[in-house]
Formats: structure tokens, C-alpha cells, sequence
């Protein structure tokens, strides 16, 4: 068989995963995201104690699980996560993501809302930006980005 034949038949196949690898993204996508709100301080003190509360609701009229809260590393590198409320089932870190999650896997009816609170301690002075997504079962996942100046410095 000449080259021609080969690249092509290599780019076929190439061609024909690719597309396939498109339709599973494109079926696997677009469930029900959950509505959040994100409540926090524009300005902590250094050392402080502060909370943030998510509130996150059920706009649709089935069920839809509240399956995780992920939040960007880059965010979390400047707070202390003391506890929080409700207490998640699990939690793990996402390198690859650069994320932390924090699982719930709680099923929210059609209106229902639920309020997660985090309690946190500010740790590095300055302006820190990151994203809260609250996910759902399928991991569609509705984003909140926060932006928090730390004011203070070390003792």
C-alpha cells in the first residue's frame, strides 16, 4: 500500500474519533445547572475570620442533584477553610483542574434551595480572584467568579 493510502486511511480513523469524542461531549452536556449566588465580603482583614455562603437553587421542575462545589487553588491558597455548613460527604483535591472539590450529593426539588457556608480565614494580603462552580450530578456546572482583597499584614 502507498503512503497515500495509509495517511489517508490514518486520517479517517483520526477523523471519525474525533467525531465521536464530539457527539459524547455534545450528549453528555447541557443538563440542568443548578442556580448559585455568591455572598462575601468585598475586603477581609488579615487573620480574620469571614464567611462565604453559596446559595443555590433548583429552577427546574424535576429533581436535580447538588452533587459538588469546586473551587479554584488559586483562591484557596489565600484562605484557610476552618469548616463548613452543611458538612460534605467528601472532599479531594483536583490537580489537574486546579481545583478543590467538596462533595454533597444531595437531591434538590423543583424551587428548593440549600445555603453552603464556608467559614474561612484569610492567610496572604492582596487581591485574590477565583471561581466557586456548583455542579450537578453530570458535572455541568454553573460558575460564580469572587474577588477578595486582603487587607493587613503579618504580626
Amino acid at each position: 500500500m502507498n503512503r497515500f493510502w495509509v495517511g489517508f486511511a490514518v486520517g479517517t480513523v483520526a477523523g471519525a474519533v474525533l467525531m465521536l469524542l464530539l457527539a459524547i461531549v455534545v450528549a453528555t452536556s447541557g443538563g440542568q445547572l443548578l442556580e448559585v449566588a455568591l455572598h462575601l465580603p468585598d475586603t477581609v482583614e488579615l487573620g480574620q475570620p469571614f464567611e462565604a455562603r453559596l446559595t443555590i437553587r433548583n429552577t427546574w421542575q424535576e429533581d436535580v442533584q447538588f452533587h459538588s462545589v469546586d473551587v479554584d487553588d488559586g483562591l484557596l491558597e489565600a484562605f484557610d477553610v476552618e469548616g463548613m455548613d452543611p458538612e460534605p460527604t467528601d472532599s479531594m483535591s483536583l490537580p489537574i483542574l486546579d481545583q478543590y472539590s467538596w462533595f454533597f450529593e444531595r437531591d434538590l426539588q423543583p424551587d428548593e434551595s440549600i445555603e453552603v457556608w464556608f467559614y474561612l480565614v484569610a492567610v496572604t494580603a492582596g487581591r485574590h480572584v477565583g471561581k466557586f462552580e456548583v455542579c450537578n450530578a453530570t458535572q455541568d456546572c454553573a460558575a460564580v467568579v469572587a474577588t477578595v482583597f486582603v487587607t493587613g499584614s503579618a504580626p
